[in-house]
Order: structure tokens, then C-alpha cells, then sequence
């Protein structure tokens, strides 16, 4: 069974992700991210559900997590995307 991480993305991060030129997502490297995407042996998901806004019927898109990469300079993680398991999409989105 796949462990999802749920995220919200802006209206164009999202169609990148979906169009194929966006294959990574980065969130700060604290606290906060690190108790959320890790436990004790290592990425807690497999996958990722990106929800473009909040209403509740908004798109969405689901997509692997390969893996990821810590950039101690740039102080992100940086989450490594796959392939796109699901795509609901509003044409106005596009």
C-alpha cells in the first residue's frame, strides 16, 4: 500500500508538473519538513498528491516519489519526482 504525502501547489508549479518539465520539488530543510517527510528508516511516502488550490473539487495530480536529496547550501530538500500514477485536471488549468 502507497504511503501519499499530501502538498498544494500554485497554478503554475502544477502544470509544469503535469507537462513533464518540472521533475523535482523542494521544501525547506527544518524542522518541520524533516519530522513530516521522515521516520526513523528514512522517506516516510512513495508518492506525492498535488492539489492545485483549496476548493473541493480542484485538480490534482499524483505522481511517484523516486527519492530525494538533502542541499545542505541551499538549505532545501529536494524531492525527486517520477512518473504520474493520475491527473485530474480542469481545462482552465491548462
Amino acid at each position: 500500500m502507497s504511503k501519499t504525502l499530501y502538498l498544494s501547489l500554485k497554478p503554475k508549479p502544477f502544470r509544469d508538473i503535469i507537462s513533464g518539465k518540472k521533475k523535482e520539488e523542494y521544501r525547506e530543510n527544518k524542522p518541520h519538513w524533516i519530522k513530516r517527510l521522515f521516520d526513523k528508516n528514512g522517506l516516510r511516502f512513495d508518492e506525492i498528491f498535488f492539489r492545485n488550490g483549496y476548493t473541493r473539487d480542484r485538480p490534482f495530480v499524483r505522481v511517484e516519489l523516486k527519492g530525494y536529496e538533502i542541499d545542505d547550501v541551499d538549505g532545501v530538500i529536494i524531492l525527486k519526482l517520477g512518473k504520474i500514477l493520475e491527473v485530474k485536471i480542469d481545462e482552465n488549468i491548462m
